[in-house]
C-alpha cells in the first residue's frame, strides 16, 4: 500500500494526515521514495509514478495468535483461578 498524505487547511491537518501514515504500528504504508514523503500534490504524483515503476516491498504477514477453545464453564473457572491468584 502507498500512503499520500494530503495538505490540509491548517498545518495541524496536514500533520496529523502525515502522522497517520507514518506512525501507525505495524504498518507497511510505503510513504515515502528517494525525494522524500509523499505529501501534498507533487507527493501524489511522485507516488503515482513509484507504484507504476517501483519496486514495491514484499508485503510481511504478521504471525497468526495461537487460539484454545473453551466452554463457558472453563472460560468462568479460569477466571475464578486467575482472580484468586491476583489476591
Amino acid at each position: 500500500m502507498i500512503g499520500v498524505a494530503f495538505e490540509g487547511k491548517t498545518e495541524e491537518d496536514t500533520l496529523a494526515a502525515i502522522l497517520s501514515i507514518k506512525k501507525v504500528p505495524g504498518t507497511q504504508v510505503v510513504y515515502k521514495d528517494h525525494q522524500g514523503d509523499f505529501i501534498g500534490e507533487d507527493g501524489f504524483r511522485r507516488a503515482c509514478h513509484f507504484a507504476v515503476n517501483g519496486k514495491l516491498p514484499e508485503i510481511k504477514l504478521p504471525t497468526p495468535k495461537l487460539t484454545k477453545t473453551r466452554t463457558i464453564r472453563e472460560a468462568a473457572e479460569l477466571a475464578k483461578r486467575k482472580k484468586e491468584e491476583a489476591t
